[in-house]
């Protein structure tokens, strides 16, 4: 209320730690928690190492209690939240900018230029954090060349020189940069605002900036903001390469501006010229093995091949129908420019089928979850049965064909035969799980070509398959394409750079023993005692070891000398195996309802016919009968007068009402002389059992 906001400081919710007796499902939406008094408590024992460490903790406690209080739905606290991360960014801004003007404003970390040993500042602060872990690593200005900064700020200046305050020549943070370049741009719109190509421009570069490798939160690379702004010294060497300097932020601005690109063309351009830019910067640091240069060389070869694919497959709209294809080029056969055209989009689409429909499929074991190219299939499979295209897969689920299908289908294929057959991990790539997709619509299309245009059952079903496949197959399988195949590409990255970063440590290793060898030598020999070397001879012995002969036995051993020591299974074995035997029971069960529904079915079935057939025949019988009759009164009423007829009227009125009763009592009477005969039958066939039993002794009774 009003008295509150008033009296009571915005961030007293957030001074201490959250009492988990009070809120016990706490830890299940937060799994690291953090106050403002433990930031307080990091920032005095000096934990912090650099600016960003104590501006993510901070920014950590507004977005627990965002993520606690939002499903929660407390409005009040979520909007305190961001009314306090919103304020932080302002101060904390503003503080790191006065930092950089030389002002020297109080930061968490910030030392005097001298310590009381007489060591310069940035030392005894790289001396006291050394051994302080941190959580991740973070792209930023280090501890040292912000005490540095600081220190150069508060020394006393030679005389004759300027007073006023200077920018010093040091990195800049990320965050500070990426605000520098964007409130260079003050025209900037809001995205929902954009409209026609700018719209779709905007969606392919959020979906850009989704990558792991360009998440705003932590990135591992950062193309954010130009080189020289966090690397100043390698400013003059960057303009001698670099010639047409870009960067994403500076992108993103343009774009929302508007009016700075004219087409679709010129922002896909400006993008991919960001990646081709540091391919040609790390060229020559890869060609020599440096580390960063490497990991950046290979990570823009990716990134600008994944750019490629999204921007052909986001702004497809705006292909120009034309054939032209853009070749690699250069020593590493890249594309580093291409025109939004179908020729290119073709080449894209199959390096992409190339990628993720060929490559092996990584498959599970029984009972454990889905790997990730087997997650994608089955997101492809269930893309196919939301509940709004439940009337038009109405056809495709089930393997239920007409009788005539085989005969224009040589291969049936249903829905549900895909998805068993992937639960049964017997597809080897993504590759056999579309084509079996596709073969269930064109089967369809094939079978139900007559009646197209019909509002037949063929022609609901014709135009059933047309939809799912144009307007939710492909897609999806488009969607699958992009994502699978940035992931392997991405991974394969990843693992070069593990195994070079292996290598490196391998070689420092090497580097450290070889020195402690050498040190080792000189000081020996600075003692006069001269390492003599000693020749050492070295036999190898290679051990074979023969199993031994079993002697032939003139008796069968009940067990095998091999066996195992009675050495009970693990519980993973254990749980494994009962996994399997569940299954197995789950299986045999479904079977066994198959059955019993089938032939309750047929019994079912059989009984109605029969009940029907009995009707049909007692209503042909009565009918017969009152035909007969009704014949017989014609005839008498003709031949007879009107005496007779009175006299004989009540004789031949009951003959007219015997022929039906005289109909059934034939039938049955017919009915139980076959069961007599059945019975005499089944009596004669007894007899000769029990006489052939008694003549054979025989001690099992084969009828029943």
């Amino acid at each position: 209320n009003k008295f509150t906001k008033t009296t009571n400081p915005a961030t007293t919710i957030f001074n201490q730690p959250v009492n988990v007796a009070m809120f016990p499902d706490y830890p299940n939406y937060v799994s690291q928690p953090m106050d403002l008094a433990t930031v307080e408590t990091k920032t005095k024992s000096g934990v912090y190492a650099t600016p960003e460490d104590f501006e993510f903790d901070t920014n950590l406690i507004f977005q627990n209690c965002e993520a606690y209080n939002g499903p929660k739905k407390n409005t009040p606290l979520i909007a305190l939240a961001k009314y306090c991360a919103k304020t932080f960014k302002r101060i904390y801004a503003k503080k790191m900018e006065d930092l950089r003007a030389g002002i020297g404003a109080d930061i968490p970390g910030k030392r005097s230029s001298t310590s009381p040993e007489g060591q310069p500042a940035s030392k005894r602060i790289k001396l006291d954090l050394s051994a302080v872990p941190k959580v991740a690593p973070r792209i930023s200005i280090t501890a040292s060349k912000v005490a540095d900064a600081a220190a150069r700020s508060t020394s006393p200046k030679p005389q004759g020189t300027s007073t006023s305050p200077k920018k010093l020549d040091e990195p800049v943070p990320l965050h500070v940069a990426i605000a520098q370049i964007k409130e260079s741009f003050p025209l900037r719109r809001p995205a929902k605002m954009l409209g026609g190509w700018e719209a779709d421009c905007w969606r392919f570069f959020r979906e850009l900036m989704k990558h792991p490798w360009l998440s705003a939160a932590r990135p591992k690379f950062i193309y954010s903001v130009p080189v020289p702004v966090l690397f100043p010294s390698l400013r003059d060497a960057y303009a001698e390469l670099i010639k047409h300097p870009m960067d994403l932020t500076t992108a993103e601005a343009k774009l929302l501006s508007g009016g700075m690109y004219l087409s679709a063309q010129e922002f896909v351009k400006d993008v991919a010229l960001v990646f081709a830019n540091a391919l040609t910067f790390n060229r020559d640091g890869h060609e020599e093995g440096d580390s960063t240069s490497c990991a950046y060389f290979d990570a823009s070869k990716h990134l600008l091949r994944y750019t490629r694919w999204l921007s052909l497959e986001y702004l497809s709209e705006f292909l120009a129908n034309d054939e032209h294809v853009d070749h690699p080029t250069g020593k590493d056969e890249l594309v580093t420019a291409w025109k939004l055209t179908t020729g290119n989009r073709n080449v894209a689409r199959e390096e992409m089928e190339t990628i993720a429909l060929k490559t092996p499929m990584d498959l599970s074991e029984e009972g454990e979850r889905y790997t990730f190219m087997e997650s994608e299939s089955d997101k492809l499979l269930k893309s196919l049965r939301h509940q709004s295209d439940a009337r038009f897969m109405y056809f495709f689920i089930q393997p239920v064909y007409p009788p005539d299908y085989s005969a224009f289908i040589s291969k049936p294929m249903a829905w549900e035969v895909c998805n068993e057959t992937l639960q049964n991990h017997q597809y080897e790539n993504i590759g056999e799980l579309v084509d079996d997709l596709r073969l269930i619509f064109s089967n369809a299309l094939k079978y139900n070509g007559g009646g197209k245009g019909t509002e037949t059952i063929s022609g609901k079903a014709y135009d059933s398959a047309v939809y799912m496949s144009t307007k939710k197959l492909e897609p999806s399988i488009d969607r699958m394409l992009l994502s699978v195949s940035n992931r392997l590409e991405t991974d394969k990255v990843e693992q070069v750079m593990q195994e070079r970063e292996i290598e490196a440590e391998e070689r420092a290793e090497e580097e450290r023993l070889r020195k402690a060898w050498q040190e080792e030598t000189e000081n020996a020999k600075a003692q006069g005692a001269v390492p003599q070397s000693e020749t050492t001879t070295v036999e190898r012995i290679r051990i074979i070891q023969r199993r031994p002969v079993r002697k032939a036995l003139d008796f069968d051993f009940p067990f095998n000398d091999d066996d195992d020591d009675n050495q009970e299974p693990s519980h993973l074995d254990t749980m494994r195996q009962q996994k399997i035997i569940f299954q197995s029971q789950r299986a045999d069960r479904k079977k066994m309802f198959i059955t019993s529904i089938s032939s309750s079915g047929d019994v079912y079935s059989r009984m109605l016919q029969q009940r029907k057939a009995i009707a049909w025949a007692r209503k042909k019988a009565a009918a017969a009968a009152a035909a007969a009759a009704k014949e017989k009164k014609t005839k008498s009423g003709a031949s007879l007068g009107d005496g007779e007829r009175e006299s004989k009227g009540p004789t031949e009125n009951a003959d007219s009402s015997r022929p039906s009763s005289n109909v059934g009592d034939k039938a049955d009477k017919e009915r139980e002389q076959i069961n007599e005969k059945l019975k005499s039958a089944l009596g004669q066939f007894k007899q000769k059992k029990t006489k052939k039993k008694r003549k054979n002794k025989a001690s099992v009774n084969v009828f029943d």
